[in-house]
């Protein structure tokens, strides 16, 4: 049996056909769609909307480290203040 390169499904092509049949079967055979400049919209969108995910991570583990170290200088005032070393 000989298996063609074109004989594979990715896993990125997965949303494109359940989306669309259509548009999939035309990203198959290489044919561009006419609705190039939504789709750089879409793309655009979802890089920045990346971008903002990616920095409300950075901000929790920012903020958790935060309320880490103000717990730990409670701790040692707390410690200072009741005569513990």
């Amino acid at each position: 049996m000989d298996i063609q390169k074109n004989d594979h499904i990715k896993a990125s092509e997965l949303g494109t056909f359940l989306y669309c049949h259509r548009a999939w079967w035309y990203e198959r055979k290489g044919k561009k769609s006419n609705k190039q400049k939504e789709l750089k919209m879409g793309i655009d969108y979802h890089k920045k909307h990346a971008m903002t995910l990616h920095k409300a991570i950075f901000l929790r583990y920012l903020a958790w480290g935060l309320f880490l170290l103000a717990l730990i200088i409670l701790s040692f005032k707390l410690l200072w203040v009741a005569g513990l070393p």
